[in-house]
């Protein structure tokens, strides 16, 4: 059995930094802050793309996990393997819609940092991740 995973993030055109391309999303963070940290998710780095999504909760963002045990990983496992991750996200013109995928992905269940040699900044702080594939691997729609 195929693992997947669905992942609602906010509406962007590229997510590949905020230049030009302005977040929307009913999230209240990104009300709040004006970005969301999926801003990179399909920004390619060293041949790989590293998403964000806020899982869901309550209190304070980084401490809340994804529910790896769900795709079948142990409860020790820090993350699982070859995982189908499809992305979606609110329309601007109403519905959710399928923004594109990640295949044979690894999900983590916390929060990854980002290495200090990432072009993944914003405001000059590395911006994390709780999934990675292989470039390659991704698509956007």
């Amino acid at each position: 059995m195929p693992k997947i995973i669905v992942l609602r993030v906010g509406w962007m055109q590229h997510y590949q930094g905020m230049d030009n391309d302005p977040i929307q999303s009913t999230a209240t963070f990104v009300q709040q802050e004006k970005y969301g940290h999926e801003m990179f998710n399909f920004l390619p780095e060293h041949g790989h793309v590293y998403g964000y999504v806020q899982p869901s909760g309550v209190g304070a963002y980084n401490p809340r996990h994804i529910q790896i045990a769900r795709l079948g990983a142990a409860p020790t496992d820090a993350s699982i393997d070859h995982v189908l991750v499809a992305w979606i996200a609110p329309h601007p013109h109403g519905g959710i819609v399928l923004i594109g995928w990640y295949q044979d992905a690894t999900v983590y269940r916390q929060y990854q940092e980002s290495p200090r040699t990432t072009q993944r900044l914003f405001k000059g702080q590395p911006i994390g991740y709780y999934v990675t594939a292989a470039q390659e691997n991704s698509v956007l729609l």
